[in-house]
């Protein structure tokens, strides 16, 4: 939960969609997490289906992360 604060909280990566991987199969976790900001909440051991299922819709940009994090400087 921590952690999923502080990327919300942070310019840099508050539109990086976030997908939990976790142990913990309970619906408590999960809907705690989710409300929390995650996109998505796998259990172990992984579905490598469902695995793939989540990154092909990143990928064509069908998880919504909301919007995009500014562009950070390049560093010389």
């Amino acid at each position: 939960h921590e952690v999923l604060d502080r990327l919300a909280g942070d310019n840099a990566t508050a539109g990086i969609p976030v997908v939990v991987v976790s142990a913990d199969a309970t619906t408590r976790s999960r809907d705690r997490l989710v409300q929390a900001g995650a996109h998505r909440y796998l259990t172990k051991p992984i579905d490598v289906h469902e695995l793939v299922g989540v990154l092909d819709e990143l990928a064509a940009g069908r998880i919504d992360a909301g919007p995009p994090a500014p562009a950070r400087p390049l560093r010389a």
